[in-house]
């Protein structure tokens, strides 16, 4: 909307620049809209008037930055959103900082203030800001000039990248992208593409030639959409008034469910450095900042859980790097920050090859059968009642097994598989699984190389199997597996499931007890950060996911005096019957199945199992569909409580392995995190707690992560870090600041430790 009678004042760049004061948040336009003419201006006016402590945020700047000379430190600090050439040196000196953030996240942090701007330096084309070379283009990217305080006339040429010539690892990698993995018809995010956030010219000659014409595309067809551009004048001519062209907020390019909506997505983005599990470092060559988060994670995750269920993510990277050293390592370098986790990582291409990482595409004969409602008989057919050791008959050599987790592990079932193993000598049994319960019979020694688990998690019992090298470990969300079987990259042939009556003939009448979950009473640790919890990031009203355990445990149990709380998390247990009792949880003010608890399992004691046994209140779903991101982010202040094993000083979180040794999973975790920060009505909140030290007193906040350690929740995704000594809001803080929210809430006696550390890798001190 115009703002009447106000009209932008036509002034010189030195005039412009008369507006800034010392301390001022500075917002700089990026990559070929850089105002270099207003950043000139502005290092001249510093000189002149001797300001301090401007705060310049930026994104990539396009061309040479004016304050990277050492009179300026101290006066002119970038917040850089994405560390790029211009700024990289700065950084590494500790005279800049990195604010990891996703692309799509960026618009939010300033609508809420959590990036303040007092002054916003922009380009624009005519007839607003008079620069004959800026193009107009369509799309959601006008400004009415009321808008516009001062206005400067500039004849200065758009920035361009530096082009150098493909070498020939490189086109052998887009051949094998091109020629394997990109279908006709397919929407592509790629440094340069047809649904993306970035636009270069490799479009231009696929456009003329009739290859992109975008008619297949399921959002905005025939429109080629982006939200910035960078190339060479060329580039910036076939923009101009281009009605093919459809720029927009990256806030919308990048959101999830646009991504999803995108037909046959397919989304090609570069990694530094992957680990042998598939960790891929983007954003730093080990403790070096080199570039952020960008739009990779955006598209990452949510290309695999395309709606049309052709979606694809690759990771493209040469396989040296130009000294010879690998770039497929076993373990990262020190340092590193994981911007794609294991669990979004599916195919990766080198110039020798695409690797699959989501697993083999076999044959399912379950396929169709596959339904968390099955709601349609199959008609004349019935179960056949028999013992435990004829249902498991039918098991042969090299089986792919589901088994049925938690409380309802069919135990008896499995006491039956050993038996037949042994007696019928089959080997390459594989079953697949999160977690278990009770004594899983195959861990004893003379089933080694018969029976091999597949761990979708890992529980306790067969924690030692997969660190000693006798099970295995499946990186993947908890919302990613119903969809695996779907689709085959997970194969079963027979499920061994525990249903209740009258169905249960399925399961042989098993009539054993359902285990209880080993726990003892929270410590005053836990029931401390429970408590901090509750009464400062809890609201009345909100919709809560917690997991099982002593801090969500804690965490309820301080709540007695909320009101009218809601429920819509992956696992419920004991926790939340003393709420019920109290008239705390109604869940008659959640936003999505108001009045309904939504959980996917629950697994408690047995007075838990007698509550929920037929009633109306528990509603249960498919993990695919709970802990889906449009379902999640539905939630009226959605708040969602999770714990991990350890956090480093940038915020990057390790939550399934404790270094190299393997722990438990991905679980719900990156399902509920990512999507509560991104809530639509944006009063989600993302919380990670943990205690600040260890059983042996090591500190859980560390400078950098333990070798080998796996990043489950990314920098980019972290806001709120609880422990015992207090609240650490990361949201749109640089990494400078990260640590020094972090450290006040580390354990006491480790705080100047980390301070030390924190100065040596960050090369200043830890500040606000």
């Amino acid at each position: 909307m115009p703002i009447p009678g106000k009209s932008p004042k036509r002034v010189t760049a030195d005039e412009a620049m008369s507006a800034i004061a010392s301390g001022d948040h500075i917002y700089i336009h990026g990559l070929a809209s850089t105002p270099t003419e207003l950043l000139e201006a502005l290092r001249r006016r510093v000189d002149s008037h001797g300001l301090t402590d401007l705060r310049p945020m930026h994104h990539i700047i396009g061309k040479k930055s004016p304050w990277t000379d050492e009179k300026y430190f101290g006066k002119i600090r970038s917040n850089c959103l994405f560390v790029c050439g211009n700024t990289r040196n700065l950084v590494k000196q500790g005279q800049a900082d990195y604010i990891p953030v996703f692309l799509s996240d960026m618009p939010s942090y300033f609508y809420d203030k959590s990036f303040p701007v007092d002054v916003a330096l922009i380009s624009v084309s005519p007839p607003a800001l008079s620069s004959p070379n800026i193009p107009t283009t369509h799309g959601n990217t006008w400004i009415h000039q009321s808008h516009i305080d001062f206005l400067v006339e500039s004849n200065a040429e758009l920035g361009t990248p530096k082009q150098s010539a493909l070498s020939e690892d490189e086109i052998k990698i887009g051949k094998l992208v091109a020629d394997n993995l990109v279908d006709n018809g397919a929407t592509l995010q790629l440094d340069l593409g047809i649904h993306t956030e970035l636009l270069g010219e490799g479009v231009i000659d696929l456009v003329n030639k009739g290859i992109i014409n975008n008619s297949k595309k399921t959002v905005m067809p025939g429109k080629l959409v982006a939200t910035f551009a960078f190339g060479s004048q060329k580039l910036y001519r076939f923009l101009h008034n281009n009605p093919m062209i459809h720029l927009d907020c990256c806030a919308w390019t990048n959101h999830t469910d646009i991504v999803r909506a995108n037909s046959k997505m397919t989304c090609i983005n570069t990694g530094i450095e992957i680990d042998i599990t598939g960790q891929i470092v983007s954003d730093s060559i080990g403790a070096t900042f080199y570039s952020g988060f960008g739009g990779q994670t955006d598209f990452m995750t949510a290309a695999p859980i395309a709606y049309d269920g052709l979606g694809k993510a690759i990771i493209t990277m040469t396989s040296r790097t130009t000294k010879g050293q690998s770039k497929i390592v076993t373990t990262l370098s020190k340092g590193a920050g994981v911007v794609t986790t294991r669990g979004h990582t599916r195919h990766v291409v080198t110039e020798y090859g695409i690797a699959s990482l989501g697993g083999k595409n076999s044959g399912f004969p379950m396929l169709g059968r596959l339904s968390s409602r099955l709601a349609v008989p199959i008609t004349g057919k019935f179960p056949k009642r028999v013992t435990a050791d004829e249902a498991v008959s039918c098991i042969t050599s090299d089986s792919d097994i589901y088994v049925h987790p938690h409380a309802s592990t069919p135990t008896e079932l499995l006491d039956a598989l050993c038996r037949h193993v042994k007696r019928n000598n089959l080997s390459r049994i594989r079953p697949a699984h999160i977690i278990l319960q009770g004594r899983i019979p195959w861990t004893e020694k003379e089933y080694w190389g018969r029976i091999r688990s597949n761990c979708l998690f890992i529980c306790a019992n067969l924690r030692p199997l997969v660190n000693e090298g006798n099970a295995d470990y499946v990186p993947v969300l908890l919302s990613d597996i119903p969809q695996m079987y779907q689709t085959g990259v997970l194969s079963a042939d027979v499920a061994l499931i525990s249903i209740t009556p009258p169905e249960s003939s399925v399961e042989v009448n098993d009539r054993e007890s359902m285990p209880p979950p080993p726990r003892g009473e929270p410590n005053e640790v836990e029931k401390a950060i429970g408590k901090l919890i509750a009464e400062n990031l809890v609201e009345d009203e909100a919709t809560l996911q917690l997991g099982i355990g002593a801090i969500p445990d804690s965490t309820l149990a301080a709540m007695k005096n909320h009101k009218d709380l809601g429920i819509h998390t992956e696992a419920v247990s004991d926790g939340v019957l003393g709420l019920i009792d109290a008239g705390v949880l109604t869940n008659v003010k959640k936003s999505v199945m108001p009045g309904k608890i939504v959980t996917s399992y629950g697994y408690g004691s047995r007075k838990f199992y007698d509550v929920v046994n037929d009633n109306p209140l528990f509603h249960f779903e498919s993990c695919e569909w709970t802990n889906r991101p449009e379902v999640i982010r539905a939630n009226s202040k959605m708040t969602c409580i999770n714990a991990c094993i350890e956090i480093d000083l940038t915020g990057q979180v390790a939550s399934d392995s404790i270094g190299s040794t393997f722990y438990s999973g991905f679980g719900g975790q990156v399902d509920f995190i990512s999507s509560a920060s991104a809530t639509y009505d944006g009063k989600g909140k993302a919380i990670i707690a943990l205690p600040s030290r260890t059983s042996k007193g090591k500190s859980k906040i560390v400078t950098s992560l333990s070798e080998s350690a796996g990043v489950v929740t990314t920098r980019g995704h972290v806001r709120f870090v609880v422990t015992e000594y207090g609240i650490a809001d990361l949201g749109g803080k640089n990494v400078r600041q990260r640590a020094y929210e972090l450290i006040k809430i580390a354990h006491p006696d480790d705080r100047q430790k980390l301070e030390k550390s924190a100065f040596q890798r960050f090369k200043c001190m830890p500040s606000l």
